[in-house]
């Protein structure tokens, strides 16, 4: 049912909460709690008025554990579908769902626990913490991302918050030392795969490059990673490497296409120079 899902790049705050902040004098409407540490690693964030195509999605989420990664997904939809003001009509609307989804018994526990989503999620968008300034080194997006996770564990208890946000938590570790390792000009590709899989390992997380990214951002990552490699290359030699490197991610026809292009390429910035092609 993957598939099935219309993905949110991190949702900004709902109608419901943003109605409620509304009614405080000074406050301001906030994103996302980890909005400061997507703009750090370069992340752009959508919000989808229609969030998922249909309810057997959830059907299928909650066959076992009412709290995991996926009861955000089901909490946020709650927020999109039902959005009210008056949180009492809210909650009512929103049980009334839950037990036709999931029967009396479960739909009245998932009731409860969100709503001790909805009152963290009204408290975390008008935090002082949150006016903290813009991280501008990893140290910073680490602790700026630490103080949430400790926010959330006082909200919903450590193992609690754990089976709610932890996966999300180790995502976005592994995205900050990830981009501190593609960056760092003084290491080889080898070296920095190296430190990828030990990173991956030491975090417990594997993301999933082949579904989230395209053929073409994870060439794009490879020339990064291999970047120090490249510029100590010949021309020659530079070629060499990066049709094995197109070799391992694209398809024949693929990277045909792409030769085709970086070649197009050289030759337009070549008659951009008025420097004549070599025939």
């Amino acid at each position: 049912m993957k598939n099935k899902k219309i993905l949110i790049i991190g949702a900004a705050v709902v109608c419901l909460i943003a109605a409620i902040l509304t009614l405080k004098p000074g406050t301001e409407k906030r994103g996302d709690a980890t909005e400061k540490i997507d703009r750090y690693l370069g992340i752009t964030k959508n919000v989808l008025e229609e969030v998922f195509i249909d309810e057997q999605y959830f059907k299928e989420k909650f066959n076992n554990d009412i709290a995991d990664k996926n009861t955000i997904d089901l909490f946020k939809f709650l927020q999109f579908t039902f959005q009210n003001d008056n949180l009492d009509s809210h909650f009512s609307d929103v049980l009334n769902y839950l037990i036709n989804l999931y029967g009396e018994e479960k739909g009245r526990e998932l009731l409860e626990l969100y709503k001790v989503f909805t009152v963290y999620e009204i408290k975390i968008h008008s935090e002082d913490f949150f006016k903290h300034q813009q991280p501008a080194t990893a140290a910073e997006a680490i602790g700026f991302l630490n103080e949430i996770k400790n926010y959330r564990e006082s909200s919903f208890g450590k193992e609690l918050a754990d089976k709610l946000f932890g996966d999300e938590q180790r995502m976005y570790e592994y995205k900050i030392m990830l981009n501190e390792i593609v960056k760092d000009s003084d290491m080889y590709g080898s070296e920095k795969e190296k430190e990828i899989g030990a990173l991956k390992n030491n975090l417990s997380y594997e993301s999933d490059d082949k579904n989230e990214m395209s053929e073409m951002d994870l060439y794009n990552m490879k020339l990064r990673l291999y970047k120090k490699d490249l510029l100590e290359l010949s021309e020659s030699k530079q070629k060499e490497l990066k049709e094995k490197f197109r070799g391992e991610i694209f398809t024949p026809e693929e990277a045909s296409r792409l030769d085709q292009l970086e070649l197009h390429n050289e030759q337009e910035a070549l008659r951009e120079k008025g420097i004549p092609e070599n025939n």
